[in-house]
């Protein structure tokens, strides 16, 4: 049976650390460029509606970016040895 929970820890490997840390660097940088858009966005001028719509639309974005990184880090930290 698999230990799809990892109640073992698997160490990984230098390689492996350095795309984890990566895939968090990138994630950290689309992140920012998310909020960035708010600033040119002019939300101010903007109706409720927009306002709302904007606020779930990034939400939800960082939300799914969340979770990409969470994907990608297990894919990076699995042992394809097993």
């Amino acid at each position: 049976m698999t230990d799809r929970f990892r109640q073992q820890y698997t160490p990984v490997t230098d390689q492996q650390k350095g795309f984890m840390i990566e895939i968090k660097k990138k994630a950290t940088e689309l992140e920012s460029l998310l909020s960035q858009v708010q600033t040119y966005s002019n939300l101010e001028s903007k109706s409720d509606k927009s306002k709302a719509e904007y606020g779930r639309a990034l939400s939800i974005a960082t939300t799914k970016l969340e979770e990409s990184v969470m994907w990608a880090v297990k894919a990076a930290s699995t042992d394809l040895n097993q």
